[in-house]
């Protein structure tokens, strides 16, 4: 009896036989069932998953005594002609054969004929884009409207080569490449039926090697029971598929993931003497860390990539612990060196380099995982003053750094916002507990210790375990008048039931200048206290829009109402018109109430001369000096490049900006000093820097 190879001896017969077709199938079925039968289709599709079978099966459906039915017999003569591929009313015609325009001219005088004995004609033509242009031409007014006889099926592997005048004629199926999982349970039944034992590892190394195609599978199992016999061992799939290779690409990411460049370089050396192609290998071992980057994203979820289960695990225990940037960078390495592998003359010398560039890779870090350690170090920089504050001395009176202490950043280079003092804690917690207690807002400016390595570790003490004695000893108590501003006039003390809330308040609150909201309490007596809440608010909500109303000015903020001032041609003013309403939100909730906001355009300040702004006039140099360092930190802040970076890392803030003071013309070289405001009047005004 003549032999037949699996993939003919197991072709399906009916609808239900197919695998991984179901959206075809049930379309076909449906619309035999509601005798919507179209005269032109075209299916598409890789090799080997069901298109010309199919339209046999489509073929028998229609032509079935039975029928049309969604399910042929395939018992009467019709199906059995059909299946033997003898039916004189089905045609299957070669495309790549009959390509020809007299080939067409043929067909189209067949098609007036009626059918021989069956309900249709149908004309089956595989590899139909081979056809010429000249072919598909003569074909067009036939295939729009043939007699009600003729069918025609079209297949072809590749659909872009068939011109758009055939598709919009056609019912167009697009065929999928089968899972492995479908295919290896096709090939243990055929394992089964045949008495052959195989393990499922084997039958999964067979399914993955046919690439989504059943019949290519098919093909390759036939070649393994000729090569193993009936019981087939996995070494013997290994060999006759060259899966040697699989065993170096687990061994070569294991040491590229460990970092060992050595090892690295000994696997390379055995794979390559044990014959394996290195520009071959090197596809094989792309497409490996593309399964480990798609492991790594899937995590515990379910798997993006179709692998057996022995390998899928191996991939989830390589992945465990590394992170899917580094995965990514691997990955990426390898696409960027690809064309230069392939064309290398010496392409085991090319993959020991990029073997080498990856183990040395250091691993990559998540943008989360940065922010995070951020996020917790300011929280330790701002919670440990107010922390250790609680246990200190000093009731409520506002201490201050004098001489040139002040004049430098105090516990952390990080500061809350721009212009104040250096207090890394104006965001935490306790300046909000300080606020809401009442009688206890002491306003103070906590700045490090003289210049030093041993004051800066003074100063770090004391953010962590209170106010430290060593600190403490470079701090004046401010006049009695405005020592403690909310705990009592001319310096009263305050109960002993409020000594942690005023010790909170020295750790965590920060000394306003007058040019941050106006000028103090501003026209008409604006409690700026509210004011710079809500733009800390604000910062914390949404640091983008606060950098943005930085250079705005208070004109009115009183219990549901607030109007704020910006000069006329500010950069962002339209988008900060565009956000009114996200403002007015924040206000309501910031002040628990309904808020009536408005912005409005200031025209710009004429009374200033050129000499105040620059901080030489005769009149108040410290102001002016204040003015001008506020100016030039708003205008840094409304930089485009600044908002750029804020709006590009959602939850970014600007904590300080440094203002330098050039150095005189002819002056000596000597280190960038950074500017801060005065917070004491200091008599006589310096001389102003030459010209």
């Amino acid at each position: 009896m003549e032999y037949r190879v699996l993939a003919r001896k197991w072709r399906p017969q009916v609808f239900e036989d197919v695998l991984g077709q179901e959206h075809v199938v049930r379309t076909l079925q449906n619309a035999i069932g509601q005798q919507r039968i179209a005269h032109a289709f075209l299916f598409s599709g890789p090799r080997g998953v069901g298109k010309t079978s199919i339209a046999r099966i489509l073929a028998k459906a229609l032509n079935c005594e039975t029928g049309p039915t969604p399910t042929p017999c395939n018992q009467c003569g019709h199906c059995i002609e059909i299946t033997n591929g003898n039916a004189i009313d089905v045609r299957e015609i070669d495309g790549a054969s009959n390509r020809g325009i007299d080939e067409i001219r043929e067909l189209r005088e067949n098609v007036k004929f009626a059918p021989a004995s069956c309900h249709y004609k149908i004309y089956i033509i595989d590899e139909v884009h081979m056809l010429t242009r000249e072919a598909f031409n003569a074909l067009l007014k036939t295939l729009e409207e043939p007699p009600g006889h003729v069918i025609f099926i079209f297949a072809t592997t590749e659909t872009q080569k068939v011109p758009a005048t055939i598709l919009s004629r056609c019912q167009c199926f697009d065929f999928r490449r089968i899972p492995l999982k479908q295919i290896t349970e096709n090939l243990k039944k055929i394992a089964v039926s045949d008495g052959i034992k195989i393990s499922d590892n084997g039958l999964s190394w067979i399914a993955e090697a046919g690439d989504g195609s059943l019949r290519d599978s098919q093909s390759i199992f036939d070649q393994v029971i000729s090569y193993a016999g009936f019981e087939i061992g996995d070494p013997a799939v290994e060999e006759i598929l060259g899966r040697s290779d699989r065993r170096f690409l687990f061994l070569l990411s294991e040491a590229v993931l460990a970092r060992d460049a050595g090892r690295c370089l000994r696997i390379i050396d055995e794979a390559y003497y044990a014959g394996l192609d290195m520009r071959y290998f090197y596809q094989t071992l792309l497409g490996h860390f593309r399964n480990l980057l798609f492991t790594g994203i899937a995590g515990e979820k379910e798997p993006l990539v179709d692998l057996p289960a022995e390998e899928a695990a191996k991939l989830k225990g390589q992945t465990a612990g590394q992170s899917t940037e580094t995965l990514q960078r691997y990955l990426e390495i390898l696409m960027a060196e690809e064309e230069n592998v392939r064309r290398s003359q010496n392409p085991r010398l090319n993959l020991e380099a990029i073997l080498c560039r990856m183990a040395f890779l250091e691993p990559m870090i998540p943008i989360e995982a940065v922010l995070a350690r951020m996020e917790g170090l300011e929280k330790r920089l701002g919670g440990g003053p107010a922390a250790g504050g609680a246990g200190g001395s000093g009731g409520g009176r506002a201490v201050e750094m004098r001489g040139d202490a002040a004049a430098k950043p105090g516990t952390s280079k990080i500061s809350a916002k721009p212009g104040s003092s250096g207090d890394a804690a104006a965001v935490s917690p306790a300046n909000r507990e300080m606020e809401s207690h009442q009688g206890a807002r002491g306003v103070v400016s906590v700045a490090g210790g003289a210049a030093g390595s041993a004051a800066r570790r003074d100063g770090e003490a004391s953010g962590r375990d209170g106010l430290n004695p060593s600190l403490a000893e470079g701090f004046a108590d401010r006049r009695d008048g405005e020592a403690s501003p909310a705990g009592g006039q001319n310096g009263t003390p305050m109960g002993d039931g409020d000594t942690a809330p005023a010790t909170a308040a020295i750790a965590v609150a920060e000394e306003r200048a007058p040019y941050r909201s106006g000028a103090g309490t501003g026209d008409g007596g604006i409690p700026e206290k509210d004011w710079q809440g809500y733009r800390e608010f604000v910062k914390r909500q949404d640091p983008a829009l606060s950098a943005k109303i930085e250079s705005g000015r208070c004109l009115c903020c009183e219990p549901g109402r607030l109007r704020i001032g910006f000069e006329k041609g500010y950069f962002f003013l339209d988008d900060v018109v565009g956000r009114k309403a996200v403002l007015a939100e924040h206000g309501r909730q910031f002040f628990g109430r309904e808020t009536a906001l408005s912005i409005e355009t200031l025209a710009p300040e004429a009374g200033v001369s050129t000499n105040a702004r620059n901080g030489n006039g005769n009149g108040n140099g410290r102001a002016a000096k204040n003015q001008r360092i506020q100016e030039i930190r708003r205008e840094a802040l409304s930089h485009p490049l600044v908002q750029k970076i804020l709006d590009t890392f959602p939850g970014a803030e600007v904590r300080d900006v440094k203002v330098i003071d050039p150095p005189a013309p002819g002056a000596a070289a000597a280190p960038p000093v950074a500017l801060q405001p005065d917070t004491e009047d200091i008599s006589p005004d310096p001389p102003p820097p030459e010209d």
